[in-house]
Parts: structure tokens; C-alpha cells; sequence
């Protein structure tokens, strides 16, 4: 029975061992041989795909929520989390370094395909911050605050705090205190929101929300 054939139709190691009656270790070194073996983030995409995902149709309560965001917050906070960040960030370098000058082509294209926020709207951060935001029942609004820039944040109504969300590759801090001080003027307190990750999870969104309310007057926030 060709296990390739079968790996390749969308299976996992696991359904093709059982489908070819040979044993997991055989499968996956044989694949592995052969150089069609899926890395983990492609096999939990292809997983769900086939067969949905686990948590699917599952309410949770607003009280295991908090505690699930209480706990991702005290883990990304931790040693072990920058220990796991640094395997990770390894993992990513040696996946780009055994792929072929075709995958890495694909790859950059797909990423200037992928979309950008438009002028004068959020970033998917800042959008995941917003709903966050409102959901704990904090008044905020979305506003350009500096039209020559076109640059959208979003206002925290009771306290005249504007957040504005940026990337670390293109953090113009020359402007950010231009900006800084031309709001001032009006009352209002710019706070520069910067994510070190794609993520926009909800337990990122609180860090923001703890850091703008342990400290009022802060500045930066960053998010590693």
C-alpha cells in the first residue's frame, strides 16, 4: 500500500497507520525519508479542515474566559514562556532554512498578497483591542486624530487616553512625539500600543487594558 499516496490525499500519520496496518513509528519515519512530512502547524490546519475543530459548539462562561485569560497572561509573563519563544523563534528559522528557493518565493509572495489595514482604519490588533475593550464595558471610539496621517486609534472617551496601535519595523518615534504633543494640546493622552506579535488574542488585549490601568500616565505599552 503506497502510505505516501494516502498521507498526501489529506490523512494524518496516525489514520494511515491504521489504514495500511503499519506501525506509527514505520509511517512517520518513512515520511519523513521521503520529504512529504507535514510540519505541525500544517497538520492541525489540515486536522481541522477534515474534521473541525474540538472546541466547536462549546459555550464557555465568562468565568472560566477570565480564568483562561488570567492564566495565558501569568504564562506569556513568564521565564518558561521566553524559553518557549526562543524554540519556537528556532523552530521558524530552521523550517525557512530547509525549505526550497520555490517555497520561500511562495511564501513572500503570499505575505505581500496578505491585506493591510486601509488609511484611516485600524489594525487587526487595534479592531481586537476595540471589541475587547467594549466588551468589559469601556467607552471607547475609533478616530482619525491626525488627518495628514490618516491614521486611525481609538479614543477611550472617560479618560481622553488615545491608543495608537504600531509596528515595531516602522515606529517613527520623531513623529509619535510631534503627534504626542499636538495632542496634548487638546487634553488628550496618547499612549503608542506596540504588538511584537501577530497575535490578537484576548489575553493580549487585557495586557493593554491592565497596563493603561495600573499606570494612566504610561506612554508605550509593548507586547512581546
Amino acid at each position: 500500500m503506497d502510505i505516501e499516496k494516502l498521507y498526501k490525499s489529506g490523512m494524518s500519520i496516525r489514520e494511515v497507520s491504521r489504514k495500511s496496518g503499519i506501525p506509527l513509528s514505520t509511517v512517520h519515519r518513512r515520511l519523513k525519508a521521503a520529504g512529504v512530512l507535514r510540519n505541525k502547524s500544517v497538520a492541525q490546519k489540515n486536522a481541522i479542515k477534515r474534521h473541525g475543530h474540538p472546541r466547536d459548539g462549546v459555550e464557555l462562561s465568562e468565568d472560566t474566559k477570565d480564568k483562561i485569560r488570567k492564566a495565558q497572561n501569568e504564562f506569556w509573563q513568564s521565564e518558561e514562556a521566553q524559553e518557549a519563544k526562543a524554540k519556537i523563534a528556532a523552530a521558524r528559522k530552521r523550517e525557512w532554512s530547509e525549505m526550497t528557493a520555490r517555497q520561500k518565493h511562495n511564501a513572500v509572495e503570499k505575505l505581500l498578497r496578505a491585506p493591510r489595514p486601509r488609511k484611516g482604519t485600524l489594525t487587526n490588533f487595534g479592531k481586537a483591542v476595540f471589541d475587547y475593550f467594549t466588551e468589559c464595558g469601556i467607552k471607547c471610539k475609533s478616530e482619525i486624530f491626525m488627518p495628514e496621517r490618516g491614521v486611525a486609534a481609538i479614543l477611550l472617551v472617560e479618560s481622553g487616553t488615545v491608543l495608537e496601535f504600531a509596528s515595531p519595523k516602522f515606529l517613527n518615534n520623531d513623529l509619535l512625539g510631534r503627534e504626542r504633543d499636538s495632542l496634548r494640546t487638546t487634553n488628550y493622552h496618547l499612549v503608542v500600543v506596540i504588538n511584537h506579535s501577530n497575535s490578537v488574542s484576548k489575553a493580549r488585549c487585557e495586557l493593554v487594558r491592565k497596563a493603561i490601568t495600573e499606570d494612566p500616565k504610561i506612554e508605550v505599552i509593548e507586547i512581546s
